[in-house]
């Protein structure tokens, strides 16, 4: 019982950690604009945040400023950007250290519930036939 209450604090650090991301970059578009537009705004500091996300990651979502439709077109624009658009190894950087977790961190929350829930079952089946 004591790793499944580790893991249960993993998987809180990593859902805080996804959900600071997008209060910090994903949303920031649709806060109101005196919050963040102009250089004096209270939370400027997120137009630096993002920028400097962008620069390092080199992510082609972040590289421009939000539109309304900006999942479809993130899409369409994923789908077809030509091997000139990214140099290798920015590509390689952006699917391992970006979008890879986003894929391996719920699979192994999965397996991990399923195996959790399949032994609270078991006990259950233990106990009734049991009485």
């Amino acid at each position: 019982m004591a790793i499944a209450r580790y893991l249960d604090k993993v998987y809180l650090f990593i859902v805080g950690t996804q959900l600071f991301g997008m209060l910090a970059l994903d949303l920031v578009q649709f806060y109101p604009k005196a919050l963040w537009d102009s250089p004096s705004a209270p939370l400027h500091f997120l137009v630096t945040l993002k920028a400097a996300y962008t620069s390092y990651s080199g992510d082609p979502f972040f590289a421009e400023p939000a539109h309304e439709p900006w999942f479809q077109a993130c899409i369409l624009i994923e789908g077809l950007l030509g091997a000139e658009a990214l140099d290798p190894a920015k590509k390689a950087s952006l699917l391992w250290g970006t979008y890879f977790p986003f894929t391996l961190i719920p699979v192994l929350m999965a397996v991990d519930m399923h195996f959790r829930i399949l032994a609270r079952i078991s006990n259950l089946e233990k106990k009734v036939k049991s009485q």
